[in-house]
């Protein structure tokens, strides 16, 4: 479960509260070692904005997560994620279903300590529908977790252990935000929505045993704007801060 808020002056801007909720569960391909992990979920964005930017006030995405890993050597393995999905306002079906998938190989060039990746990742947004997924992942310690990777690069250091019981990292991360969602305007029209922004984020996250965690972040909103499929010119919105916070269990 995950909720946020991203704040701005709705009488001007655009201010947006987020609810997330999934849940996991593996089914063998064969053997336990070949595991398929589908994750159903349900998000829902509440829009707060000014009435002249004619944008819906909630919008929805729900789907499957699919995720694969499959050790192709020693240091060799590749890793897949599909997502079809529903993205709309539920008064606007056209264009609704998306589909977002990653595809990435891995190199332990240093087991354990350096991994080099490459791949590409479908977003099923309109804006970028397209982008390269590469990076290193270091670590140079117990306590460090350097991970360079576009399009979500993090750096992560850990605070405190309390033996097997739980850890304390904190992290510094970047976020490529936004998705496009089918809606319909006030108009009538059916048009695709898509909002863009581009996120710092400094944040907390304690780890705990059988994959328990629970996270809290804060961090700046920069570069925002959303555009309509119609045709319409983007229109830019004001840098501002986004406060998030999630528990899995």
């Amino acid at each position: 479960m995950i909720s946020s808020y991203l704040h701005d002056d709705s009488s001007t801007g655009l201010a947006i509260g987020s609810l997330d909720a999934s849940t996991t569960f593996g089914v063998p391909l064969g053997s336990f070692q070949n595991i398929l992990l589908l994750t159903p979920f349900f998000r829902a964005d509440f829009l707060s904005s000014s009435a002249v930017f004619d944008l819906p006030s909630e919008v929805y995405e729900t789907g499957v997560r699919g995720f694969w890993r499959k050790t192709l050597s020693d240091r060799l393995s590749t890793m897949a994620i599909v997502t079809p999905g529903v993205r709309t306002d539920f008064r606007n079906s056209d264009g609704a279903v998306r589909l977002f998938g990653l595809g990435l190989l891995t190199w332990q060039a240093v087991p354990e300590r350096l991994s080099l990746s490459g791949g590409a990742v479908y977003t099923g947004r309109d804006d970028f529908p397209v982008l390269p997924a590469a990076g290193i992942l270091w670590t140079p310690s117990s306590e460090w977790k350097i991970d360079v990777q576009f399009p979500s690069p993090r750096i992560s250091r850990r605070l405190m252990k309390d033996g097997q019981n739980s850890e304390l990292w904190g992290y510094l991360s970047g976020v490529f935000g936004g998705n496009t969602w089918a809606v319909q305007r006030a108009s009538g029209l059916n048009d695709q929505l898509t909002i863009r922004d581009l996120r710092l984020m400094l944040g907390l996250e304690q780890l705990l045993p059988e994959n328990q965690s629970a996270f809290m972040e804060c961090g700046l909103v920069f570069d925002r704007s959303f555009t309509w499929e119609s045709g319409a010119e983007e229109t830019p919105l004001d840098s501002t801060w986004v406060l998030r916070a999630g528990v899995s269990f």
